[in-house]
């Protein structure tokens, strides 16, 4: 019996950035507020030595205060201009992506990331949760969006979902110790894993474990940090120390004797430097590539399609970033999907992340 995986990053955020109407108010927002965390920066020491007393209180404050304030502008564009693009992307990606042409789910499980729940607005996710659950895709694994559950990020989670047809049980969310530093003021980056029972009629159901993950970009990708101080450099790319906290959570599978997929946002270039780091330590976890196309040349780009207009200006060079690795008991193929374009060109692009596909089964098992 194979499984079905489909994982995408969607790119979708509650009220306060990336609106079809606000794209530069985000923009903008996100500027001030690197600038104002840079010169609190010059002024007092790092976060991590300053976490109690006035003026870290002061720093960890001040520095999302810009980014908040484009929030009211953004709500006002949406309520009117009466429009709510990211559901509009999120209906468009459960019919022409997930659904046959019947309607019927045509995946078994769907990872996401990206998909924020904020403190302040969980509306989108709550809405799309439901419409899975219409169609098919009743199970769901989403962490929590309260301000203690994200913290110490201050404005989302880590934006991973896990969908299925099938029920899920031990639903763990394990957000990453080792945080970039401008994670703390925006998201809370992790794994979220859980058990998928397949009941097999006249047999045992079958349990295989399913992780969704975000890493931090390193360097390597924000080309814009090239040329900062080494100190600084260090407190913006944890991305080895988050290969070892992804790693502990398959191996925790391989403890309890279970197969699993680990599916995501890698950001790390394929065959690059963080990719071959990547791609060793996983192996050391007993993780290997579902399908060993996505190192070869010509292998479709997984982000930034040239067709977008909204999220990436369509000027972005395409980047494989995304991934799905299996454990050592499991065989299985992989594909890069497109990203269609509705409406006016490139403004209803669903992401500016094509999604991974893939089909993976027990080795010694026939039948895919």
């Amino acid at each position: 019996m194979s499984i079905r995986i489909y994982s995408q990053n969607v790119c979708v955020l509650p009220p306060g950035s990336r609106e079809r109407y606000l794209q530069t108010g985000s923009l903008l927002g996100a500027v001030l507020t690197l600038t104002i965390f840079l010169l609190l920066f010059l002024i007092f020491p790092p976060i991590y030595l300053i976490s109690a007393g006035i003026f870290g209180i002061v720093t960890w404050l001040a520095a999302p205060l810009c980014f908040y304030t484009s929030l009211p502008l953004i709500t006002l564009l949406t309520i009117f201009h009466s429009h709510d693009y990211k559901r509009e992307r999120l209906s468009m990606l459960l019919r022409t992506k997930l659904l046959t042409p019947s309607g019927e789910p045509l995946y078994d499980v769907v990872c996401m990331q990206e998909l924020f729940g904020c403190w302040y607005s969980d509306r989108n996710r709550t809405w799309f949760k439901a419409l899975m659950a219409e169609h098919g895709y009743k199970y769901s694994a989403l962490p929590g969006n309260k301000p203690w559950e994200i913290f110490p990020a201050l404005w989302a989670n880590s934006g991973l979902a896990i969908f299925s047809t099938h029920q899920l049980q031990d639903v763990q969310h394990t957000p990453f110790v080792n945080r970039i530093l401008y994670d703390y003021w925006t998201v809370q980056r992790g794994v979220l894993s859980c058990k998928i029972v397949q009941k097999v009629e006249g047999k045992s159901p079958i349990t295989t474990c399913v992780g969704s993950t975000h890493f931090g970009p390193p360097i390597g990708v924000l080309e814009v940090f090239n040329g900062m101080p080494k100190f600084l450099i260090n407190l913006l790319d944890k991305y080895s120390e988050q290969i070892g906290e992804a790693c502990d959570v398959v191996k925790g599978w391989k403890k309890e004797g279970l197969e699993g997929v680990l599916a995501g946002d890698f950001n790390a270039p394929v065959n690059g430097r963080e990719y071959r780091e990547l791609k060793a330590r996983l192996g050391d976890a007993g993780m290997a590539l579902i399908d060993k196309g996505f190192e070869a040349e010509g292998w479709p780009s997984t982000v930034n399609p040239e067709s977008d207009r909204m999220l990436t200006g369509g000027g972005r060079t395409g980047m494989v970033l995304d991934y799905a690795w299996i454990s050592g008991g499991l065989e299985g193929e992989g594909a890069v999907g497109k990203v269609e374009v509705e409406g006016e060109e490139g403004w209803e692009c669903i992401s500016d992340h094509y999604p991974v596909m893939g089909k993976f089964w027990r080795r010694k098992q026939e039948g895919r």
